[in-house]
């Protein structure tokens, strides 16, 4: 069904992705322990709250990353480097724009506050914890450029290199921290090992970048705002997937808690935890896919985009299905013993759970060729528009229905997206959109 060619590629994606989801585990299995048993459980606790303060940053560029590695390789795969080397170089220089400002207002803003009593951390002085929180800042604005490398890395359609530079990268700053962590409990040391890592790997990146695409190079020559222009509306559309997630998977917390109570926040919580477990492999799966649209979508090959598509389509249907059984029989199991019997399955609400986290799975794969190819645009602003739906008649039923009722319209709004992805994905194969580039 798939060519050969592509079989390897996506065989080593995947082994890739596997790799990325087992360095992830590892991370948090060995650095946690590690963190809690050489700094205590209060120190521990700082060291969170101080690093949860930088992630609002995670998406400063706006989602430009995201978009500048499809257009890339879309580009490669039709023979159009100097439009690949345009997008780079664009994103380059919208970066170097951004990032001087934003580092200027987090400066301004750490100094303008008494960061140890805004974060009620009290086991450090207050320059430590402003030297610290700087260099966490700088840390998570430097990512983005290693997101425009690891772009590079990717469009000559070498989707595992990249997933294998990315997770080699985030295991290398965990090893950081944990040794830092060993010698010193001075926050702002650990985090300037954590920043060294970030530097270290951005070179070694770009090194790898140069070896594979020798035509590509940090600059900006051939940078255009007509290029920014036209990637901003992918790229802030896009933006809208995580929000619009998180409004879906934090909000009813919050409602419920405030509708009926913390015990059924428990229920809600626990449960949704466990049966959206699958969501991970799922992912981990999709992203398997990306490169692969995007090369076959630059190269005009409808015919092979929809034989991929196909089977993509059924292998996740087929996951799916083995995944929902499998949480039938075993998750009542599971749940009491993950909550030491303090919670069970609560019939109906949780195979409406279960049903909405399917349905979830489902168009997220869906939604892979369409993102892949930059044409998620009026996708996002559906979710967006159903996710706030969702929470608009989940505070009407909350009241009276509780959590089957919340439930109830997350699958509602689950199988909304599920119509939608199908009906727009197939409409855009129909008009045959991929030999265009994103509008």
């Amino acid at each position: 069904m798939v060519r050969f060619a592509a079989n390897k590629r996506l065989g080593r994606s995947l082994l890739a992705q596997i790799y990325s989801q087992a360095v992830t585990i590892v991370c948090q299995l060995a650095l946690v322990p590690l963190l809690l048993g050489v700094w205590g459980p209060e120190r521990y606790g700082a060291w969170l709250v101080l690093a949860a303060v930088p992630t609002f940053l995670t998406f400063s560029d706006f989602g430009f990353t995201f978009v500048a590695k499809n257009e890339m390789t879309i580009a490669v795969s039709s023979g159009r480097k100097d439009i690949a080397l345009e997008t780079f170089q664009s994103v380059f220089s919208l970066i170097n724009v951004i990032m001087p400002f934003l580092i200027l207002a987090i400066i301004l803003s750490i100094l303008s506050f008494d960061l140890s009593r805004t974060l009620n951390i009290s086991i450090s002085s207050e320059t430590e914890i402003k030297i610290a929180t700087f260099e966490m800042v700088v840390n998570v604005i430097l990512y983005q450029y290693f997101l425009l490398i690891c772009a590079g890395v990717r469009c000559e359609n070498r989707p595992a290199t990249e997933a294998v530079l990315a997770a080699t990268s985030r295991l290398a700053e965990s090893v950081a921290y944990g040794v830092a962590a060993i010698f010193s409990h001075n926050f702002a040391v650990i985090a300037f090992f954590g920043l060294a890592s970030r530097v270290t790997f951005i070179a070694i990146s770009y090194v790898q970048m140069k070896r594979l695409s020798p035509w590509l190079k940090l600059g900006t020559r051939s940078a255009s705002l007509q290029e920014v222009r036209r990637l901003a509306k992918p790229a802030l559309a896009y933006m809208l997937v995580p929000i619009s997630q998180a409004v879906l998977i934090q909000g009813p917390v919050v409602l419920l808690g405030a509708v009926k109570g913390p015990l059924m926040v428990v229920v809600f919580s626990t449960t949704r935890t466990l049966v959206r477990v699958g969501t991970s492999a799922a992912n981990m799966f999709n992203n398997a896919f990306v490169a692969e649209y995007s090369s076959l979508a630059g190269n005009g090959d409808t015919r092979s985009f929809f034989n991929l598509y196909k089977f993509h389509a059924i292998v996740a249907v087929s996951l799916v299905g083995f995944y929902s059984l499998s949480m039938v029989l075993l998750g009542p199991l599971v749940l009491k013993l993950f909550t030491h019997g303090k919670v069970e399955f609560v019939h109906p609400f949780a195979e409406l759970m279960l049903c909405a986290v399917a349905l979830e799975m489902i168009w997220t794969s869906l939604f892979t060729p369409l993102s892949s190819i930059n044409r998620h645009v009026l996708v996002t602003y559906i979710l967006a528009l159903l996710s706030l739906l969702g929470m608009l008649m989940s505070f009407a039923a909350a009241p009276k229905f509780g959590i089957n009722g919340v439930a109830a319209i997350l699958v509602a709004v689950n199988v909304g997206m599920v119509m939608v992805c199908f009906r727009v994905l197939h409409s855009a194969l129909a008009k045959g959109v991929l030999h265009g580039r994103a509008e």
